[in-house]
């Protein structure tokens, strides 16, 4: 036997076996996208017809960048997006 191959055998079959003496992780209670970014400063979007459009813009161009950073799915960011939304712009 190759031992060059012995040895990635015995390092693979050491990477894999489960730790002992060691407790189960602790689940963290699930957060909601939604509180997430409601934390990271992500603002609900009131508007009416009479509003700038540079306004709908720079909050919609500040939600994507929250969305990006925690890594939001499409999913995700359409519901956090269309929970954001107050008054007139829902």
């Amino acid at each position: 036997m190759d031992p060059n191959r012995a040895q990635v055998d015995d390092v693979e079959s050491n990477a894999l076996a489960p730790a002992q003496g060691t407790a189960p992780s602790k689940s963290r209670p699930v957060t909601s996208p939604v509180d997430k970014i409601r934390k990271h400063g992500v603002e609900d979007f009131r508007a009416n017809v009479d509003d700038d459009p540079e306004r709908a813009k720079f909050w919609l161009e500040n939600s994507i960048r929250v969305f990006d950073e925690l890594s939001c799915t499409r999913d995700e960011c359409l519901k956090c997006a269309v929970s954001l939304l107050r008054d007139s712009a829902y």
